[in-house]
């Protein structure tokens, strides 16, 4: 259903940006291979949990099924929200390294504060648990998620991050004041659900990446 591509820093091109992706089941995803030297390592096709899309494609009967990207996210974490729901939906999501492109990393994004790219990553990852979880898995993960949630809160205000605490609790906020319109989508996409979330996170760490 989904494909994405093999990614090498703009500005030095034997450097990786990413060799597909990583996530856990916080919804916690991030490039695999980033920072590290191109020297042959992921040169295979394979399944993976979601698709940069910085660089992919999606075939069109993916889109009329499963919809485009959340357009409340604005940025960060759509393409791993839209290629759960395709996964949910039963369709696979690939690496693909015989396509290579070179990525201008954090390009757009480099105008805004840390604190406004850690709220959209925050709030979108929320959404996303919310929709795309069975309730079952929902039960199990979100006191867990809580728990890091309230680590993350203690470990800003050691540091001395206001503006860390303020995107964290907005984020939260946020998803508070819209869990009507989640629930919402969330009916939708479970509705359409071919797969098992036993079978969906399977390509999913079992352990906090964010830790």
């Amino acid at each position: 259903g989904i494909a994405s591509a093999k990614m090498l820093d703009f500005n030095r091109r034997d450097v990786i940006n990413a060799a597909g992706t990583i996530s856990d089941v916080f919804g916690f995803g991030m490039n695999r291979g980033i920072g590290r030297r191109d020297a042959g390592a992921y040169g295979w096709l394979e399944e993976i949990f979601y698709a940069c899309l910085a660089a992919g494609v999606v075939r069109r009967k993916v889109i009329d099924e499963v919809g485009l990207f959340d357009e409340s996210y604005f940025g960060y974490h759509e393409d791993v929200d839209l290629s759960w729901k395709a996964r949910i939906a039963g369709y696979k999501v690939v690496y693909v390294p015989d396509s290579v492109v070179y990525h201008a990393h954090m390009g757009t994004n480099s105008m805004y504060k840390p604190s406004s790219l850690l709220y959209f990553w925050e709030k979108n990852r929320i959404r996303s648990l919310l929709k795309n979880y069975s309730l079952h898995m929902l039960l199990l993960i979100i006191p867990i998620l809580l728990t890091l949630k309230c680590a993350h809160l203690l470990f800003a205000a050691v540091k001395r991050k206001g503006r860390d605490i303020s995107a964290i609790l907005r984020a939260l906020w946020w998803n508070a004041a819209n869990f009507d319109d989640t629930m919402k989508q969330r009916r939708l996409i479970q509705g359409r659900r071919k797969v098992p979330d036993s079978v969906v996170t399977r390509r999913m760490m079992k352990t906090s990446l964010e830790v």
